[in-house]
């Protein structure tokens, strides 16, 4: 599977030259050509899934305002979520899966929602996908002579293969899906084999198989591939997810705390700072944990702890406080009405945690810190302070 650089790249190349070439970075590559498929005759059969509701409060400015763009009092409506068989199928990149005569990825609901469309980046395929006015081209990493699985394989896509918050909101659903509509398969195949896809899947009874990487197979045939569709890649949970969701964290996390007795978490990202000082860093998070701190909250390091260990803390927590980021996703696991705030920098995520927070029926604002540092790089890695005493208005309403 090509990386985000990789697809720029080789699409600029495909689109100047008009050629498919053999190679790239030293990967062979492999090209199919299909025509395109008539236009449905009938749209899906839509249903309301649940609804979404915007933040309680909006602190601050946002460095972008679009970011709130589609952020709404509204019904959620989408198709039913179903399993899709693909024979004879070859996997080829994050999301897409090449069959004998046609090109197949899972319909994603927000494809229904041109606000959601106009952000879908062709770079995370990990393939290129090139479509004309009668045909379909797709250009992948491959063997020079693709090898045969007699398995039935199923395929999990994920647009950010070994992010965890992309895991949580994209893979998750797919498994709980496929826990509560059971079928055989003979193995997995991810985009990435990560420790909290075996967690997760333990925890679901989900069937011990083996698990490829989407990488480690790229253009090879399997017997069948199946793949779940009607998900929301931008993070919407359906109402018949949340209560599978809501079924694990009773198991999982037993009764919830006495009202009052809840535990207050801040959830860290300084552990990220050492390992990507690129990727929007707040300088001074050791002091706003310590502000945090005083005020009676613990704090977190999510990728310090076991999936089950995740579920546990978030489903006790009564308020929970912290940085946009994965660790903050596991707000899934939280009991309804919880109250919650999401502390943003410039990302273009917003939408997505506002998806997954009303969808999990929690009460959420966003704090938008003032001071971006530096303009050399994109605005959304850029580094950023927070003076704690900024957060007074959102700490008064996190803790009313």
């Amino acid at each position: 599977m090509l990386n985000h650089d990789q697809v720029f790249r080789l699409r600029k190349q495909i689109l100047e030259t008009g050629q498919f070439p053999e190679s790239l970075d030293g990967y062979h590559l492999g090209h199919a050509t299909f025509p395109l498929p008539p236009p449905p005759t009938t749209a899906p059969q839509l249903d309301i899934v649940g609804h979404l509701h915007q933040p309680e409060h909006v602190f601050g400015e946002p460095f972008n305002p679009a970011c709130l763009n589609g952020i709404a009092d509204t019904d959620v409506h989408a198709p039913s979520t179903r399993m899709r068989q693909v024979e004879g199928g070859r996997i080829v990149g994050a999301t897409v899966v090449l069959g004998p005569d046609s090109v197949h990825a899972p319909v994603d609901v927000a494809e229904l929602d041109p606000v959601a469309r106009a952000q879908v980046e062709h770079e995370h395929k990990g393939c290129v996908v090139i479509g004309g006015k009668a045909s379909l081209s797709v250009s992948f990493a491959a063997r020079t002579a693709p090898r045969h699985f007699p398995l039935r394989a199923f395929f999990l896509p994920n647009l950010e293969p070994g992010n965890y918050g992309s895991f949580i909101f994209r893979q998750f659903p797919q498994l709980l899906h496929a826990a509560a509509n059971p079928f055989e398969f003979d193995c997995y195949v991810v985009p990435d084999r990560v420790n909290w896809f075996f967690d997760a899947i333990d925890l679901l009874g989900l069937p011990e198989r083996p698990v490829f990487c989407v990488r480690e197979v790229s253009g090879d045939i399997f017997d069948t591939v199946f793949i779940v569709e009607y998900f929301d890649n931008e993070g919407f949970l359906p109402a018949a997810t949340r209560r599978q969701i809501e079924a694990l964290v009773e198991r999982v996390a037993g009764a919830p705390e006495p009202p009052g007795a809840e535990p207050r978490i801040y959830v860290s990202r300084t552990l990220s700072s050492i390992h990507r000082p690129w990727y929007r860093v707040l300088r001074n998070e050791l002091e706003v944990e310590a502000h945090f701190q005083a005020r009676g909250y613990t704090v977190l390091y999510p990728e310090t702890m076991r999936f089950d260990a995740q579920i546990r803390a978030f489903a006790a927590a009564g308020r929970i406080a912290g940085l946009s980021g994965s660790g903050m996703l596991n707000a899934v696991f939280s009991r309804p009405a919880t109250r919650l705030l999401d502390i943003e920098s410039v990302t273009n995520t917003v939408r997505q945690h506002a998806k997954l927070y009303a969808s999990s029926g929690l009460r959420y604002s966003f704090h938008f810190v003032k001071d971006i540092i530096g303009t050399d790089r994109n605005p959304i890695f850029r580094d950023f302070t927070l003076p704690p005493t900024e957060l007074a208005a959102a700490l008064d309403w996190l803790e009313a």
